[in-house]
């Protein structure tokens, strides 16, 4: 089974690769090496909202939808799968 998907998806995963491939794809081997998250890197994750995704937006979070939510997990993977 093949999921379409719509314009809105596209755009959401192209965003994401955007941010991954200049915030985060640089440094992930670092990041491997010393086995650790910057707290600043997690808070560029918070500032865009991608540690909230899932949350409805009336507490504080994106509230995306399921693919979208797949996209974006399988951007974070492509990136870095630690």
């Amino acid at each position: 089974m093949k999921i379409e998907l719509t314009p809105q998806h596209v755009q959401g995963q192209e965003s994401f690769r955007a941010f991954l491939d200049k915030e985060i794809a640089p440094y992930v081997d670092q990041y491997d090496r010393e086995e650790c998250v910057p707290p600043e890197t997690i808070k560029k994750l918070a500032d865009v909202g991608y540690l909230g995704a899932i949350i409805p937006k009336e507490y504080g979070g994106q509230g995306i939808d399921a693919i979208t939510f797949g996209l974006l997990c399988e951007e974070i993977g492509r990136c870095s799968a630690a």
